[in-house]
Order: C-alpha cells, then sequence, then structure tokens
C-alpha cells in the first residue's frame, strides 16, 4: 500500500542533527550496549534511510488524524480485552486532544498487553475501581499502586474515562507540549 509521504523543511541540517545528538552521547543497544558513533546516529536521523518498512513511522506527526475511522480501529482492537469495542472512544479522544488516533490505540496496546493487564481491567483504589490504559504514573518501584492512584486522582472509574483522560494527560504532557 502506498501511503503518502509529506515532507517537511527543518531548522537544522542531517550533519547538524547528527552533531546534536552526539552531545547527549547516545548509546547503541544491539548485541551489548555502547556509545553510538556518528554514523550509527546519522542512520536514524537521516530520513532518506528509512523510507520503507516500520521504520517510516518514527517520522509520523503524533499531533494530527490519520484519518482512521472508529470502524477501522474497533477491527484492530478485536480480541484485545478490555480495549475491544473502544475504536470510537479512542477515535473521539484523540480528536479532541489533536493525537493521532492511531498512536492512542498502539500505545494503549503496548502499555497494556492488548488490554489484559491489570491496570486496564481494574484496580481498586480507596474502595474504588479504577482504570489506567496508558501507563501513567505507573513507576518501576510500585507500577499497579502508583497507577491506580493516579488514576483515581484523576477520576478514570471507567474504562472511557481512563481513555479521555490518558489521552488528555498525553498531548499536555508529550504530544502537544
Amino acid at each position: 500500500e502506498d501511503i503518502p509521504v509529506v515532507y517537511t523543511d527543518c531548522d537544522m541540517t542531517v550533519d547538524e542533527m547528527v552533531e546534536e545528538q552526539m552531545t547527549a552521547e547516545p548509546t547503541v543497544f544491539t548485541n551489548g550496549v555502547f556509545p553510538a558513533s556518528e554514523e550509527n546516529v546519522e542512520q536514524y536521523v537521516n530520513p532518506e534511510n528509512l523510507v520503507s518498512g516500520y521504520e517510516k513511522y518514527q517520522f509520523m506527526d503524533l499531533s494530527v488524524s490519520n484519518n482512521v475511522d472508529s470502524a477501522t480501529l474497533d477491527t484492530y482492537l478485536k480480541g484485545k480485552g478490555v480495549l475491544d469495542g473502544h475504536g470510537s472512544e479512542f477515535k473521539k479522544a484523540a480528536d479532541d486532544n489533536n493525537v493521532s488516533e492511531v498512536y492512542l490505540v498502539i500505545h494503549s496496546c503496548l502499555e497494556t498487553g492488548n488490554g489484559s493487564s491489570e491496570l486496564a481491567n481494574g484496580v481498586e483504589y480507596n474502595g474504588t475501581t479504577v482504570y489506567n490504559l496508558f501507563g501513567i504514573g505507573a513507576v518501576d518501584e510500585s507500577p499497579i499502586d502508583a497507577g491506580a492512584e493516579y488514576a483515581y486522582k484523576q477520576g478514570w472509574t471507567s474504562v472511557e474515562k481512563a481513555i479521555e483522560g490518558g489521552a488528555k494527560w498525553i498531548s499536555e504532557n508529550y504530544i502537544n507540549n
């Protein structure tokens, strides 16, 4: 399938981007861990090297709709636990918060183990069942308790509220920040 490619001018060259990235001492995680060379960094920041396969998606603008309808999202979500049947909620949350609906669905699937995680299926916190579909606040030291506490404070008492609230948080703290 041919997907249209839209090019955007940037205020820096690939060489300037490589130079900037090298100041952060990037690391490569392939067959061990080692410092990335300028060639390693250039391979991944130059879009000409990444125009086929899944790699092209790293350049996708996550602040706009991909024009995927609710029915298509539902098809993808079929059989994915508590996410199944919520395509319209993901689409609305994406539209309301200027976030790609494809990104929201994939992020949620990843964070919830395709809708099967404990936080996705509801955790009781202070006597209230809460849902967290994006892992927001679920820090490594105590992911269930911390993720449930965050969901409780946000009022995410249903899958629908967790989708909308999570999309809002992602928009404000990540995509459109």
